[in-house]
């Protein structure tokens, strides 16, 4: 990954490419996770394909979070293939206890493309 100047807001965004050829999936998750209390959420992320590179192939968020109970919840925001205009992916849910939460964004079907990825947001509702 790396910083490019191109941005959905601000004056940059996060430039996301796989690590090898051919591979068929490839994802960006934070460093830690977030301690998220039981109720409804909308999470976000705003993708573009990078200018005179390949895109990759269909992208969107994902949501884990590891409940205190032992638990686990899944939730898959839209899928969406990144092209020349900023197109968002995004997912309302409801955390049914608390625990800590990952934040993904997953790209899936690679063709050797990258994604640009800005805005990554959390709001509960």
């Amino acid at each position: 990954f790396q910083r490019s100047p191109l941005a959905h807001t601000g004056s940059s965004s996060c430039e996301l490419c796989p690590l090898t050829s051919g591979e068929i999936s490839f994802a960006l998750g934070p460093v830690g996770d977030v301690a998220v209390p039981a109720g409804s959420y909308y999470a976000e992320v705003w993708l573009h394909a990078p200018p005179d590179a390949g895109a990759a192939g269909s992208t969107g968020i994902q949501i884990f979070i590891n409940q205190t109970d032992g638990g686990q919840e899944y939730f898959q925001g839209t899928e969406v293939t990144p092209n020349d205009s900023w197109t968002s992916s995004s997912e309302s849910f409801n955390a049914t206890a608390g625990g800590q939460m990952t934040l993904q964004v997953h790209t899936y079907s690679v063709q050797n493309g990258c994604v640009l990825i800005d805005d990554v947001a959390v709001y509960a509702q």
